[in-house]
């Protein structure tokens, strides 16, 4: 493909298509769109289910299958994961929030408004950003209301900040989607990822 529009980063060089079972594909595809669709059952059980239908009417072999795993992401989430769990189980996420946030609340709330900010986007690149602003909203709506101001800034910087996944490959689901295809280091978020949250 020579356009400068559309970059590639994975070779199909090696993809059979099998025409005797494209029907059969594309009913094992709206299946699983359907069972998500209705609600009937999640999309991650959905798409389990579609790559066993897959498997099991034989429009892929188990080979295929295995080799169209990308490993490297397997085994960095396989790592990660459990760590950001533990951080925020532990009790780590909270000592951190309390510690930082109840020392800065004495310089007033634009003081505490940029920590939080911080804070959160700091969070949110070791654990979900999800668990980052849960742990993080009570904590900032305390604060607030013990300085006796609306605490719905401190809100939408937890929501900014906790959006801002940009320094790690597993802050984020697409960042890890990208993060082998594309060819990219860890370090390569980080260089990028660092002055982006800074410039926010």
């Amino acid at each position: 493909m020579n356009s400068a529009n559309v970059i590639l980063t994975n070779d199909l060089s090696g993809f059979h298509f099998r025409r005797d079972k494209a029907i059969t594909a594309v009913v094992v595809m709206l299946t699983i769109i359907m069972l998500s669709v209705f609600n009937i059952t999640p999309i991650m059980v959905a798409a389990i289910i579609g790559a066993a239908g897959m498997v099991l009417t034989r429009c892929i072999t188990i080979e295929e299958a295995y080799n169209a795993i990308d490993w490297k992401i397997i085994f960095l989430l396989g790592s990660i994961i459990p760590l950001g769990i533990a951080i925020e189980q532990n009790g780590l996420v909270s000592f951190l929030s309390d510690s930082v946030l109840q020392t800065l609340f004495i310089y007033g709330p634009v003081v505490l408004l940029a920590a939080t900010y911080i804070v959160v986007a700091v969070l949110t690149e070791g654990i979900s950003n999800n668990a980052a602003a849960a742990i993080m909203a009570p904590v900032v709506i305390g604060l607030a209301n013990a300085m006796n101001v609306d605490p719905r800034p401190f809100l939408v910087a937890i929501t900014f900040a906790a959006s801002t996944s940009f320094a790690t490959p597993i802050g984020y689901q697409t960042n890890t989607m990208v993060y082998s295809p594309g060819g990219y280091r860890f370090t390569d978020f980080s260089r990028i990822g660092i002055p982006l949250i800074a410039i926010f």
